[in-house]
């Protein structure tokens, strides 16, 4: 008569672990569906491109991609130097810091040895800046923090960006600056 009850026991408890495991799995996948795949195959869409405008540092100007679900938000002044763009994300994204682009007018020496340029004639370069990461931070290869135009008066650096790696496509958003970027 034991053993009969074990027995049940035993069985009711395996196809209840495999109907939970069954929905879990399913959950899990639509989980992973929806808040991974759907932000990425979204975010490649461009809606469009907006001029970068914070006046109060003036004297330079580039177009920038809006992609679905991180749309352009606003310009902030920080400083007399240093403006920050704002996007929007997606709902089901969670940041501790908005997601922003940094872009500063900076006194930088031309020390370019890669001698890049834009369609404009103006000099740029990426940088990989040290002084960021914590001692023996090892770069890999196409890594950079820091993307640099050289002007006669001032330079120019905009932040790779300030939230990770955007589900976006980074690539097509720093081209189109540097496709784009001229000083006036």
């Amino acid at each position: 008569m034991l053993k009969l009850l074990y027995m049940k026991w035993f069985w009711g408890a395996l196809i209840l672990g495999l109907i939970l495991a069954f929905a879990f799995k399913k959950d899990l996948n639509n989980f992973n569906n929806n808040n991974m795949d759907s932000d990425k195959n979204n975010a490649g869409e461009v809606f469009g491109y907006k001029t970068f405008d914070c006046s109060e540092i003036g004297g330079f100007s580039f177009k920038f991609p809006d992609f679905k679900g991180w749309e352009f938000k606003y310009v902030e002044k920080i400083d007399v130097n240093l403006c920050i763009i704002y996007f929007n994300w997606p709902d089901d994204i969670e940041y501790e810091v908005p997601p922003a682009i940094e872009v500063k007018k900076v006194d930088l020496e031309n020390i370019s040895q890669t001698k890049k340029q834009n369609p404009q004639n103006i000099s740029y370069e990426y940088i990989q800046d040290s002084s960021i990461y914590v001692d023996g931070h090892k770069f890999a290869e196409g890594d950079w923090d820091w993307l640099v135009f050289y002007g006669k008066d001032f330079n120019v650096r905009i932040a790779r960006n300030m939230f990770g790696e955007p589900p976006f496509d980074a690539d097509l958003f720093y081209s189109k600056i540097i496709e784009t970027f001229d000083f006036k």
